[in-house]
């Protein structure tokens, strides 16, 4: 099994280019087959005897890099195969759309609180709805700005039989789309509808838009605040960007200005400009780190990383901690 350096978020595209090739051949490059892992951006796998093989398959396919290429190693070929997905999005949780529909389109990129997850996996959104209550606006230089759904602005400008109830519930209906009685946006969605990442940064700006939801409950508030505060990176910190073409390459940060961070991704051998909301840490064991509880705080070098947490030498209690 070989790597090969892609484009980044191309490598499902690559890899259907090279099959599509190597069966309008007959097979004489010897591929016996080739996938991607969402997990592994800016790569793909090649099933092939030899390499000379797989650098004949992939000539003349643009988004492949033949001369970036290595052999998988024999032990490490079914971690490839067994590698587990992102994360699922749940309940008090935080997402984006994708905007992959005419009615989504406005929502591209927006943030939503993810209220309910069924056993069928749709998922209850609420958000921050984009309306243009004038019709005589010109709606082609941009779209509407973030605000809560205001019942009055919408009559003024519709009359009152644009806005209705739902049933015997608070909720309301505008426009064919239904609203809480606070204003927020519900949308009922399969996961495909929104970014394949499971969990979404909010800014301090979207957080503020939440403040007085009530479906978010106190502890995710005070947890998400906890992340942002977090998320805070400074020259030199190890990060993995979450969004964006980027999104889940390695990278450290190389300057910062305002909300714009400059990351070198060393697999890709480039500088990006991304947003700094658009970046975690990477930690690293043996890294020297500061971790506060509420008034609680240690500092120590980290001896173990799993996805969700850390675990600390504290050197002043000479113990391990979680």
């Amino acid at each position: 099994m070989y790597l090969i350096i892609t484009q980044v978020g191309k490598e499902e595209v690559t890899v259907f280019h090279l099959m599509q090739k190597v069966v309008s051949h007959n097979n004489s490059f010897c591929c016996l087959s080739a996938f991607a892992r969402h997990t592994v951006p800016g790569r793909i796998f090649v099933e092939a005897g030899t390499s000379q093989q797989v650098t004949e398959a992939a000539s003349g396919i643009s988004e492949l890099i033949p001369t970036k290429m290595r052999l998988v190693p024999q032990e490490k070929m079914t971690e490839v195969l067994s590698m587990t997905s992102s994360p699922r999005p749940k309940a008090q949780g935080w997402v984006r759309l994708l905007g992959n529909t005419t009615k989504l389109r406005p929502y591209k990129g927006d943030l939503a609180l993810v209220v309910d997850v069924s056993k069928t996996s749709l998922l209850q959104l609420w958000l921050v709805p984009r309306i243009r209550y004038n019709d005589d606006e010109n709606s082609s230089c941009s779209r509407p700005s973030p605000q809560l759904f205001n019942v009055q602005s919408a009559r003024l400008y519709l009359g009152d039989q644009c806005v209705r109830k739902k049933g015997k519930g608070s909720n309301l209906i505008f426009q064919k789309n239904e609203f809480t009685s606070q204003g927020y946006l519900v949308l009922s969605r399969k996961e495909l509808y929104i970014c394949e990442e499971g969990s979404a940064l909010p800014t301090p700006q979207e957080l503020d838009g939440f403040l007085e939801c009530e479906a978010l409950l106190p502890s995710t508030l005070v947890e998400t605040r906890r992340w942002i505060e977090s998320s805070k990176v400074e020259i030199n910190d190890h990060v993995k960007i979450l969004r964006g073409p980027f999104r889940g390459l390695l990278g450290k940060v190389m300057s910062l200005s305002g909300d714009e961070v400059d990351v070198h991704l060393p697999s890709q051998d480039l500088l990006a400009c991304v947003s700094v909301w658009e970046l975690a840490r990477e930690f690293r064991v043996g890294d020297r780190v500061r971790a506060r509880v509420g008034k609680d705080e240690t500092i120590g070098w980290v001896t173990m990383v799993s996805d969700s947490h850390l675990s600390l030498f504290d050197a002043a209690k000479w113990s391990e901690v979680r």
